[in-house]
């Protein structure tokens, strides 16, 4: 029997799962200013042998600089010079790291509020979340705000580390209280998938190697954990989606004859699997057809699938340009020009009604409008509140009226193509990240107190 090393909603269960080796998995480590976050990262790739000799030696230079009695492992991930005087996470660091298991791409992210922002970005893409929660504190306004933005980015696993176990002499009872504390945020919020463990960063309790020093708990370690937790194979067993990136005609250029008359559509593979002669449908026009043929950089291929880039031959000439949505024919989305979401707002200045936004979805870039606000996420509460206007680090629910239509799917189906930006017209610079939420959640003239009709789910 395996141990269940969780609390909250839809308990993992741990132990001994089969290994898929050579699997990329993306994570993102969250957490409350203090809490560990770049510490743990330093000595996950520390013990985990993913630090070369001239890093190490640099981190402990810089390290006995500062009056240090130890190396300093955060300072492998804090590379702002800026970073390292205040002693915080301030940008993104993104780091690289292999096991025998499977490869790793790690994004370490602030824990200061007014870099929320910054969170919001390294978790939009990730496999697992992985929340520090330091265990003298417990559950913090950040440790809530964290724990939402995992669930509104509907990231598949959320591991909450317990940290600094040490700094408590390794109580059992601590431990629990602040894990139930956990437990009882992530139901409020409905988080699935939700797993914790008892950790000591500085010291490398249950990062790499399970601690002896704390037998009482009977799950795996962090990098244990994470070599096994599934990854990326929910692409593939959605619906086919290709958003058009480029047509492809060489025409006069080509080298070769065979090429002169060429027409290819490229681009990246959102989801699911193409055949040579599977139908589609070219969205928003609506125009169907079959695919004649698929090119890549190495050569044809009779089947790709997702997150593949291609460039695909069409059976007929259809008019397509970059925005373009290129999807199975069964099932295809709908094109909408009313799009409700949840938003993070991300802009120093606040969101109100009647704005004008860019919509970037995909590769395709729309004219937009604020219709309604349906409210914002009370942090201490966990419940909608009514609001005028959505602040910095605000997650709110927006309508938005479109000036062309948008082929979106809700993004509790797909992440890929429920997704969205919200762009400065002016400036061209991100406000915010959404996600496509179906317009019959919002029910007309519901009240705010009201979660269940209003259907306040992130």
């Amino acid at each position: 029997m395996g141990a269940t090393a969780s609390t909250g909603s839809a308990a993992v269960t741990t132990g001994s799962p089969a290994v898929v080796t050579g699997t990329l998995l993306r994570l993102a480590t969250a957490g409350s200013v203090d809490d560990g976050k770049s510490t743990l990262v330093g000595r996950l790739l520390y013990d985990s042998k993913s630090v070369l000799t001239d890093q190490l030696d640099a981190v402990a230079r810089v390290s006995r600089d500062k009056g240090l009695g130890h190396v300093d492992l955060a300072l492998l991930t804090d590379g702002l010079r800026a970073e390292r005087e205040q002693g915080i996470t301030i940008d993104v660091a993104y780091r690289y790291f292999a096991t025998a298991a499977r490869t790793f791409i790690l994004a370490d992210c602030p824990g200061h509020v007014q870099y929320t922002r910054n969170t919001v970005t390294g978790s939009s893409t990730a496999d697992v979340l992985v929340l520090l929660v330091d265990v003298r504190k417990g559950v913090l306004e950040q440790t809530r705000r964290h724990l939402a933005v995992g669930q509104l980015l509907r990231v598949p696993t959320i591991v909450v580390a317990v940290n600094k176990i040490d700094l408590v002499d390794y109580d059992e009872d601590v431990y629990r209280a602040v894990a139930a504390q956990i437990g009882a945020v992530a139901d409020d919020l409905g988080v699935q998938g939700l797993v914790t463990l008892p950790v000591s960063a500085l010291v490398g309790d249950n990062i790499v190697e399970k601690s002896e020093r704390t037998p009482w708990y009977s799950g795996p370690s962090l990098l244990e954990l994470l070599e096994t937790v599934p990854a990326g194979a929910e692409l593939t067993r959605l619906p086919f989606r290709l958003p058009v990136q480029l047509t492809v005609r060489p025409q006069e250029a080509a080298l070769t004859p065979e090429h002169r008359e060429y027409r290819g559509h490229a681009g990246q593979i959102a989801t699911g699997v193409v055949r040579v002669g599977d139908e589609v449908v070219v969205l928003p026009a609506g125009r169907r057809t079959t695919v004649a043929g698929i090119d890549t950089a190495d050569g044809s291929l009779d089947e790709a699938f997702a997150p593949q880039s291609v460039t695909l031959r069409l059976a007929h000439e259809i008019d397509i340009t970059r925005g373009d949505l290129i999807a199975a024919a069964d099932g295809a989305p709908e094109p909408t020009q009313d799009l409700d979401g949840m938003v993070a707002w991300l802009a120093e200045r606040p969101l109100r009604v009647g704005a004008k936004v860019l919509v970037k979805h995909g590769t395709r870039t729309v004219q937009g409008i604020v219709r309604d606000l349906h409210g914002r996420l009370d942090l201490d509460t966990l419940a909608p509140q009514a609001t005028d206007a959505l602040e910095l680090n605000d997650l709110g629910r927006v309508r938005l009226r479109l000036a062309a239509p948008l082929v979106v799917e809700d993004y509790t189906v797909s992440r890929r193509t429920g997704s969205f930006l919200l762009l400065d017209p002016q400036t061209g610079g991100t406000l915010a990240a959404g996600m496509v939420r179906g317009e019959a959640s919002f029910a007309e003239g519901a009240a705010i107190g009201e979660p269940d009709v209003l259907d306040w789910s992130i």
